[in-house]
């Protein structure tokens, strides 16, 4: 069996000045070992279900749509950045 990492998001599209804070970042950060994100894979995760088998993502998708079709589309902003951390080093910002 094999699983998968499975949580759910929503894509999120940087406009013009955090494109440009997110270069200034990468060339600040250039010394350390840090693994960027292409900026049309950034997202911002609601729930993460965790391992899931391959098998059941179908049908998890499936309820998914039928549970949120009715939602009507919204508009959020992001203040700015934090970090998620295991132990002492930050993980993901």
């Amino acid at each position: 069996m094999v699983g998968k990492r499975v949580f759910l998001a929503l894509p999120l599209e940087p406009v013009g000045p955090a494109v440009e804070k997110i270069k200034q970042l990468q060339v600040l950060l250039s010394a350390y070992r840090v693994k960027w994100v292409r900026i049309e894979n950034f997202h911002l995760t609601l729930f993460f279900f965790g391992e899931m088998p391959a098998q059941q993502i179908d049908a998890l998708k499936s309820l998914l749509y039928s549970s949120l079709r009715d939602f009507h589309a919204f508009t959020f902003s992001l203040m700015g950045p934090g970090i998620f951390k295991k132990g002492k080093e930050p993980r993901v910002l």
